[in-house]
Formats: structure tokens, sequence, C-alpha cells
């Protein structure tokens, strides 16, 4: 979950939208990558990049210096130390729920799969956790008819 880290900002968020630089794990090229928005959420960012964001990175210290991913493990186990998600590991469990919330929305697979970029069943098995009240709904309406 360090894409958000290695992310450049190349424009303030559109309404729906937001074009981001993005650096590859081979770190030989830089690409572009449009990420889309919630309008609650790219006013959010649009008012985050006005104010705390004075560096070329997306997220970074008051300096401008980039955060370290040890950085932002380390921010985030603190906040949730003292919360009732101190369950969760890391980042990634993000992934995780952001899939699962989708699938249990109704979202066709191909919009899921472009979202998060996977491309094989082994993938889409892995993240996607249906959740239980949905399971007893289809359970339910198995029987209804």
């Amino acid at each position: 979950m360090t894409k958000p880290l290695r992310t450049n900002r190349k424009s303030p968020p559109a309404e729906t939208e937001f074009t981001i630089w993005e650096k590859k794990r081979d770190h030989r090229r830089n690409t572009t990558r449009r990420v889309l928005l919630t309008p609650f959420l790219a006013a959010a960012l649009k008012e985050w990049m006005e104010v705390w964001a004075p560096g070329r990175t997306l997220f970074c210290k008051a300096t401008g210096k980039a955060i370290t991913p040890h950085e932002t493990h380390n921010y985030l186990r603190q906040r949730l130390r003292v919360s009732k998600w101190a369950v969760l590991r890391g980042w990634h469990a993000f992934c995780h729920s952001f899939i699962s919330a989708l699938a249990s929305s109704g979202a066709d697979q191909r919009v899921i799969d472009e979202f998060v970029g996977h491309s094989t069943d082994e993938q889409r098995r892995r993240y996607r956790h249906i959740f239980p009240d949905v399971k007893a709904c289809a359970i339910a309406g198995a029987f209804e008819h």
C-alpha cells in the first residue's frame, strides 16, 4: 500500500478524477494514472494539497520531504493502537475492505479489476471477501421464489 507514497502531484483534483505521476516498481520510468474520486474525496484532497502538501509528493512532511513507508506504517499503528481497529496489521487491509465493499454493492468484477489491477482468478479470490450479511441475504433470497 505504498502507492500513495510513491505518488507525485501532477495536477489538482478535478470534480471526479485526479491524475497522478506514479513511479513503477522497476524505478526506470514514471507513468501517469487517473484515479476516480467521490466529490467528497476530491474536495478533501484539493484542500489537503493547498494547505498541507508543499512538496512534490502527495503525502509529505511539513518540510515537503516524502514520508517513508516505514514512517507511514508507524503512524498507522499509533492511530490504530487506541481504537477498535487495533487488530489491523497494516495498510493492505484497506485494499481488502475496498474490494469487498465494491463486490457487496454489486459492482461488476471487470470494474473492480480495473480499479485494483487484478488479472487472475487467484488474485480475485484472495481479495474478495463477502460481508456476512450479504451472504445471509443471498441464502435467504434463494428460497423466496
